[in-house]
């Protein structure tokens, strides 16, 4: 018997990430920011078990930023030695180290480091998790537990033909979600699914 999970993750002032672990049947992401609620819920058999490891890093903006106070400091060395001492130099002085500060926010606020979960269908991204929002030993105990219910899963023969296709039904619709499927292409699979289990009762029938 598995347990519900939680894992609730800060990502900005305003917003955050919820992860639910349901059993060994979904996961469901809930991101909430300023009242504003999206909630997705991915089958865990849609998913591949592994994660993918995600860093993203503006290097450019540390160049910058360096490059910014470095500028800035030299200004500052002038005006001490006496070499300058006008308003437009420290003017300038402030400016240049305002943009150095500007690049060290747009660092941080650029700056991810994520565990990726991609769906199997498509190979494209389901959904993503924080490697140290909520606690890093949190996120990493989620993690694990999350791939564990992922290889876990299958589905035993003593379901029946009506069980199958229920499960069958919701990976179609997180297809259609996920737009693998169009509305079309969703509706005509469901109906080929219903027409074949009408088929094979009918057959049974006629054997009885």
């Amino acid at each position: 018997m598995y347990t519900d999970l939680l894992l609730e993750q800060r990502i900005s002032l305003f917003s955050k990430r919820i992860a639910e672990l349901n059993s060994n049947q979904e996961v469901i992401i809930t991101h909430k920011n300023l009242g504003r609620s999206h909630r997705a819920s991915y089958p865990l058999s849609a998913l591949n078990s592994k994660p993918v490891e995600y860093t993203n890093f503006s290097w450019l903006a540390l160049i910058f930023a360096i490059l910014s106070f470095s500028g800035s400091g030299y200004f500052l060395w002038l005006q001490s030695q006496g070499g300058t001492n006008s308003g437009a130099h420290a003017a300038l002085t402030f400016f240049i180290g305002l943009i150095g500060v500007y690049c060290v926010i747009g660092i941080v606020r650029s700056y991810q480091s994520l565990y990726v979960f991609l769906n199997k269908a498509t190979g494209g991204q389901a959904f993503s998790l924080n490697k140290r929002g909520g606690g890093k030993n949190a996120v990493e105990s989620f993690i694990a537990e999350l791939s564990k219910r992922i290889e876990s899963i299958h589905y035993p023969d003593s379901l029946t033909p009506q069980q199958k296709q229920e499960i069958y039904a919701k990976h179609l619709d997180f297809l259609l979600a996920e737009e693998v499927l169009t509305a079309d292409e969703h509706s005509s699979i469901l109906n080929r699914m219903l027409k074949s289990s009408a088929e094979q009762e009918n057959n049974l029938f006629k054997l009885v």
